[in-house]
């Protein structure tokens, strides 16, 4: 049987499209985690901590999460590496994270921690306060009804 050798492709170019069309974009799915990191790991751990960077392992290995601590939040993070790890695989199906490593602490943004505890302390004290009052007008409020039926009491006594 013969062929003309102008009938023939690269295998190369027969595969590319195939691996494109199914192998996940991988800094798709970097980004993905960099911007849904309090979805995808709740609100409490995203403020104490944020991804820094994330190693990718070519031959479908290994791939490290780098987390960034954003206070002396270590401990308690580091409790919760597994729970951190199984939301991210749990969002993108399969286990895209198999370690989680925290990079140096550098705590740039502990002045932005900083100030967002005051403001949730501002908030809280705020709320405190209203909640006080709003007690003390229940209590003079009360106060003086009782007056009132005492009074009120008295006047039916009389007639």
């Amino acid at each position: 049987m013969k062929q003309s050798a102008g009938k023939f492709k690269k295998i190369g170019s027969l595969i590319e499209p195939l691996l494109k069309a199914n192998i996940p974009d991988w800094r798709k799915n970097q980004n993905d985690l960099f911007s849904l990191w309090p979805d995808l790991v709740g609100e409490k751990i995203s403020r104490k901590s944020k991804p820094d960077k994330l190693k990718i392992s070519r031959n479908g290995g290994v791939n490290i999460l780098f987390i960034r601590l954003l206070g002396p939040y270590g401990p308690e993070i580091s409790l919760q590496v597994d729970e951190i790890k199984e939301k991210i695989n749990f969002y993108y199906g399969s286990n895209f994270i198999s370690k989680v490593v925290f990079s140096p602490a550098v705590y740039n943004n502990a002045s932005e921690n900083i100030n967002m505890q005051k403001e949730e302390k501002k908030k809280l004290n705020k709320t405190f306060n209203n909640n006080f009052e709003a007690t003390i007008l229940n209590k003079k409020l009360m106060s003086a009804l009782t007056t009132l039926k005492g009074n009120l009491d008295q006047l039916e006594k009389k007639k």
